[in-house]
Formats: structure tokens, sequence, C-alpha cells
């Protein structure tokens, strides 16, 4: 990461850093009267998560930066960054994305895919949309998924979903089949719910009669709020990435106000296990 403040330098804290990094935090951003004390001050914490706490110095060594980070020890999927100080002097100068970068970095190499932190107000919540955090709807956290991240390392897109969203899913009532026509030629019957015309022929969704094999059943998932708006991204990728990670192959059909997502019946166990683990709620099931 190229920062705006001249040699700059990032690195794991140590142990000795402690008494600075307390008189950095009462510096740059002292809490209200009748705070609570900053669990970075607890010398016994800060050394037990030192791995994961990052400074930033200038040219001189003097701290002009601080990211206190935790790798969850009940979720192994999550890390958790607790809290980023940068000096009044190096503020807005690229320090904050230089230690949140490395933290990004730190949480990957201890097979994390998510990170959370609290949702912020001001230059805070400006840095979060930089780097591509997003509300968890229902709480008070900001998520990221470390998955979406481009391969060379810079933020993700401003305002995605991302796959570290949660959502609403509804099982659907019935159990649906995949039809293949070569000539387009439509339904007779009225028992199908999507056809897609394509070059090479009629696609059709329908629900599964008595006679349909058991390999060729599909259960169908839809957003229990659906209606977001086309111009929101990452909505289905919220859904399939965490079901290609548990090798559940999907079958989708897009609607104008959601995405009909098809697992088949037979994973289907593990197709809700994979997207609850993922932080989505799976409910129903409904007609």
């Amino acid at each position: 990461m190229t920062t705006e403040f001249p040699a700059l330098s990032v690195r794991p804290a140590r142990a000795a850093d402690h008494p600075r990094v307390v008189r950095a935090l009462d510096a740059w951003c002292p809490g209200p009267p009748g705070a609570g004390a900053h669990p970075a001050r607890s010398r016994l914490l800060f050394e037990d998560i030192l791995a994961t706490c990052c400074t930033a110095e200038d040219a001189d060594g003097a701290l002009v930066g601080l990211l206190i980070g935790s790798l969850s020890q009940t979720d192994r999927r999550t890390a958790h960054l607790h809290h980023v100080a940068v000096a009044p002097r190096a503020r807005r100068r690229g320090v904050a994305t230089a230690l949140c970068e490395r933290f990004f970095s730190v949480a990957r190499d201890g097979g994390r895919r998510l990170v959370r932190c609290e949702t912020a107000v001001g230059a805070g919540a400006a840095l979060q949309a930089r780097l591509g955090w997003v509300p968890s709807p229902g709480t008070p956290h900001a998520v990221l998924d470390l998955g979406t991240t481009p391969p060379d390392g810079g933020p993700g897109p401003a305002g995605a979903i991302g796959t570290g969203s949660a959502l609403r899913l509804r099982i659907l009532g019935p159990v649906f089949a995949l039809e293949h026509r070569a000539d387009l030629r439509e339904p007779a019957d009225a028992d199908w719910h999507a056809l897609v015309r394509a070059p090479e022929g009629l696609t059709v969704i329908r629900e599964a009669s008595p006679a349909t094999p058991e390999e060729e059943r599909w259960t169908g998932l839809y957003d229990a709020d659906a209606g977001h708006g086309l111009d929101v991204p990452g909505l289905l990728a919220a859904v399939i990435t965490p079901l290609a990670g548990a090798a559940v192959p999907v079958f989708v059909a897009s609607t104008y106000h959601a995405d009909l997502v098809l697992v088949p019946r037979s994973l289907r166990q593990r197709a809700y296990a994979a997207l609850r683990s993922a932080g989505h709620q799976v409910l129903g099931p409904v007609p």
C-alpha cells in the first residue's frame, strides 16, 4: 500500500509497545467522562493478541497509527477489528488504510474470511465504505468479506453487499424440476414457474411430478425481503459463494425483485448449514 505519508513503516505490535500505545489512545482518542477503559489499555490482553495488532511509525520511529484486532475464538471464519487510531498530524494520509490492509493479510493467513467491526460514523464510516465494509442487517456491526477482495489486495467496491452480508432466505414449498426443450416449444400445462428462451433451446423450471427421480429434484430458496432494487450489487454472490464453498451446485433464475436459487434436494441440509454458517437466516418453508 502506497500512502501519502513519507517513509511509513507498518509492523506487528510488540509487548514493549504497550506504554506508548496507551499514551497514544489517551492523546488521540480520549473517551467521554465515565467511559469504560479501552481493552488495549490492559497489558495482559494486549500481549495476548499481539500477533494481530500492528503499529505505524514515521521515518523517525514515532508512533503515528495503531490497530487493535483479534481472531475470533468461537467462530473460525471471523476476525474482529476492535480499534484503529491515527495521530492527528497523520490523518487522511493513508495510514488507517495501510493498517487495515495489513490486518486483512493477517486474517487471511489465519484462515479467516470475514472481518467484523462496529459500524462507524464520520471519517470512520468513509474508511469502511472505501474498503468495502457493509452493514450487517439488524446489528450494530459492519462486515467485510475477504473473499471478495480483488487479487491485487485493493479494496472491494464501496457499497457492495458482498458475501459477508446477512440475508433472510425462504425455503419454497414446491419441489422443482428442470427441463430443456431444444425446439423452443412451450409447455401445454400450467405447472411451470419460469421459462427462459435461449439460442440453444427453452429451459423450463416446473414443479416436480411423482415420477421425477430423486436426483433430479431441486429445492428453491428466495429472498424473504425481495425488492432491494436492481442497482444493489452482490446479493446473488452473497448466496452462491458459501454454497460453492460447500460443494453445493446451484441453478439460478433471476426475477425483477430477487433471485430464485435452486439446490439439489438431496443436498438441501448441507446447503442450509453453509448458508447459516455464512450468517444468513434460512426460513420456511412457504408456498
